[in-house]
């Protein structure tokens, strides 16, 4: 769980030209900020979602440590 000063991420969605739906970024979906923030929410936990920054990659994007 993340601690509760971080803000989540819903990713940021985009419409490809090929398609009439919009769809979550490849950049999004292994990013930390979504995945954890998705699992906080599922387990009931009160969480402060951010408005992605429109930039993919995400500026403010979670990594694992190395």
């Amino acid at each position: 769980m993340l601690p509760a000063d971080v803000a989540r991420c819903p990713g940021e969605m985009y419409v490809p030209p090929t398609m009439d739906f919009a769809c979550m970024a490849d950049e999004c979906m292994g990013c930390a900020r979504r995945t954890e923030g998705v699992r906080d929410y599922m387990a009931g936990a009160s969480v402060t979602w951010m408005t992605p920054p429109g930039k993919v990659p995400c500026p403010e994007r979670l990594e694992p440590k190395k």
